[in-house]
């Protein structure tokens, strides 16, 4: 509602701009690799993959596209090149390159899962029942 308190959130990482019926437009240009801190490695470090109404089941894709019409890039969350290009071609081979390295495990009454978050790409399947996820997340660079 406070349009000042949403600005002092983005900060200057963002670049935003409000149009005449208040509704706000960001971008964030991010980069798709980063060099590990300690393996030295290029990694994949992003969420442009996920970003991207083509990467949705269908009826998801369907309701965030309703009234949004042209450009698509009004869709709530939208990824694109940085020279604002799209990367279907691109989005297509990624998807199925992190399909093809997926690794799956059932969860046991009293799992621990230690990750790299910078050297993985992680996600979850759905799931129904009960469950209890305790998750301590760290950044050993602050």
């Amino acid at each position: 509602e406070n349009m000042a308190q949403v600005e002092t959130f983005l900060g200057s990482e963002y670049q935003y701009e409000w149009n005449d019926q208040a509704k706000l437009h960001i971008e964030n240009v991010r980069p798709t690799t980063i060099i590990h801190p300690d393996t030295k490695e290029r990694v994949w470090f992003n969420h442009a993959h996920l970003f991207h109404p083509k990467t949705l089941p269908g009826e998801v894709k369907d309701s965030l596209m309703f009234g949004v019409g042209d450009p698509i890039s009004e869709v709530p969350k939208y990824a694109l090149f940085e020279d604002g290009t799209d990367f279907d071609e691109d989005l297509a081979y990624l998807c199925e390159y992190i399909a093809s390295n997926e690794a799956t495990f059932e969860w046991m009454e009293g799992d621990v899962l230690v990750l790299d978050n910078l050297l993985s790409c992680h996600g979850r399947r759905s799931f129904s029942g009960n469950r209890k996820i305790l998750t301590s997340m760290f950044n050993k660079f602050c």
